[in-house]
């Protein structure tokens, strides 16, 4: 699948179609529909590529990683979904000690999957999944550090 098509799949699965996602990005439906085809003329660019996989995204529609997944595809690498952390008001501790035991589980899950000196497809998309987890405990982590640090700034004189 190429970018194009993966943009056509992700509008078409956005809430109202291609007529909502044009209405957001300020053009009408007929030129969202000609540069998503390719037509003469008309190029989507990739700042509207980005936006329309963050509007995709943000509202969870299907195939909301698609551009991301063609783009990776076409450099010849590919995109691991991170998990969204729930923000369960942890403190930062309560994260910081989350986040190593996440790194403890990726350690499991190599030396699992070299226990028999062969990495199976199952051992592969588990260490995935472990490190999946692993960056966004990292993320979750890092979000309340931020946020600590606005905090103190809005309470410092």
């Amino acid at each position: 699948m190429n970018s194009l098509d993966a943009l056509r799949l992700m509008v078409d699965s956005y809430p109202g179609g291609r007529e909502a996602v044009a209405l957001r990005r300020g053009k009408s439906p007929d030129v969202l529909r000609k540069e998503l085809a390719g037509a003469p003329g008309f190029k989507l660019g990739v700042v509207d590529a980005c936006a329309i996989a963050t509007m995709c995204a943000e509202v969870g529609s299907d195939h909301a990683d698609a551009y991301a997944q063609a783009v990776a595809a076409h450099c010849g690498t590919k995109v691991v979904a991170l998990p969204q952390p729930a923000d369960t008001g942890a403190d930062l501790v309560q994260r910081a000690s989350a986040m190593v035991k996440e790194s403890a589980d990726v350690m499991s899950a190599v030396a699992a999957a070299m226990a028999d000196g062969s990495v199976s497809a199952n051992d592969l998309r588990e260490v995935e999944r472990e490190a999946a987890e692993l960056s966004a405990a990292m993320l979750s982590v890092l979000r309340a550090v931020r946020a600590a640090h606005q905090q103190a700034l809005r309470a410092a004189p």
